[in-house]
């Protein structure tokens, strides 16, 4: 590892949203939410968030967009940054500056969108059911995918992240205790359907001995990243779930891990660990091709949103942003490069 960045300041809480959601420009370009607010949320209209554009050559920051929702409610792709205001779902073209809306229905959140940039997908959460659209971004043409509600005590469906190489394809997930979900990890198909892709396994007097979470598709869309946690009976660790078989592979196992990051290339992944001891994180990067795994950094936490590390790898593989929490309680945005 080399050049490190801390971008932080006495103002400010800064964040770049959650891992499965690119926030990159390109390799020296990201694209950053910042608000005075802890939680990094306007939704009870007394903090306003800032979205800003941070050259990591020149230490730049540009202001592009005000007021987001919260923390994950937006995405980049190239120049275009999509993100949540209110109930409408806009496209901000960062070279232009023209915003527009392309969708809107209440209470949506958490956009994903493909890697050719065309289509986008959004979701509500809610416990008595919950809905999953995609918008075709050029047409503004809208379709609802699924409604989704699982049975008590853990109604929810959520995660939702359209394929990055097939827009008729959603993943999602059953949200809840992971110590008593064992049936995690599921995908929407417009042609099969929804189903489960990744079975759990049951002890014999019926307790999870599988206990899955954090999931993130691989770049060309035919398998799922995910976290065996270290509540699971046995070898817990970084997984792979091929969509069309179903069939898992145990990946990598050598930390306690928490989330995991796949990058826009096909050498490495990132991820983050659970309690390293009183309130730290490490944040690990893995090569694919050597099979390494680097712990290179740990990092003060809250626990809490935004402030998990949620580690994420610009899109040339070269840089990996990641949060941090200083000694005053604010979270701040961590970049280092790669090579």
């Amino acid at each position: 590892m080399n050049k490190s960045i801390d971008l932080t300041d006495t103002e400010f809480h800064y964040s770049f949203g959650y891992y499965s959601q690119n926030k990159w420009i390109d390799d020296k370009r990201v694209v950053l939410i910042r608000s005075l607010s802890p939680d990094i949320s306007a939704l009870d209209g007394k903090f306003e968030t800032e979205l800003v554009v941070f050259d990591t050559d020149s230490g730049e920051i540009i202001p592009i967009a005000f007021g987001v929702n919260t923390w994950c409610d937006y995405v980049v792709s190239e120049n275009s940054v999509f993100y949540i205001k209110g109930d409408c779902l806009l496209h901000l073209d960062i070279s232009s500056g023209e915003t527009k809306e392309i969708f809107k229905e209440n209470g949506i959140g958490s956009p994903h969108i493909t890697a050719d940039g065309k289509y986008i997908s959004v979701f509500r959460c809610k416990p008595e059911i919950s809905s999953f659209w995609r918008v075709e971004i050029d047409t503004c043409a809208s379709k609802k995918l699924l409604d989704k509600a699982f049975a008590e005590p853990f109604p929810y469906a959520n995660h939702g992240m359209i394929s990055p190489t097939d827009p008729s394809i959603l993943f999602f997930s059953h949200e809840g205790d992971t110590r008593y979900i064992t049936n995690r990890l599921w995908i929407y198909d417009t042609k099969r359907g929804a189903y489960n892709i990744a079975r759990q396994s049951l002890g014999e007097n019926g307790e999870l001995v599988d206990c899955y979470g954090h999931e993130c598709w691989a770049h060309d869309g035919k398998g799922v990243f995910f976290v065996k946690y270290r509540e699971s009976k046995s070898s817990p660790g970084i997984y792979y779930a091929d969509v069309k078989s179903g069939k898992q592979s145990f990946l990598f196992g050598k930390y306690d891990y928490w989330h995991v990051s796949a990058s826009c290339g096909e050498r490495y992944i990132a991820a983050d660990t659970r309690n390293l001891g009183g309130e730290r994180s490490g944040v690990v990067l893995i090569d694919l091709k050597t099979g390494t795994e680097t712990l290179f950094d740990t990092v003060k936490t809250t626990f809490k949103h935004p402030c998990h590390p949620h580690p994420q790898l610009s899109p040339g593989e070269k840089k990996v942003i990641y949060h941090a929490v200083d000694e005053d309680g604010k979270c701040f945005v961590k970049i280092m490069d790669i090579r």
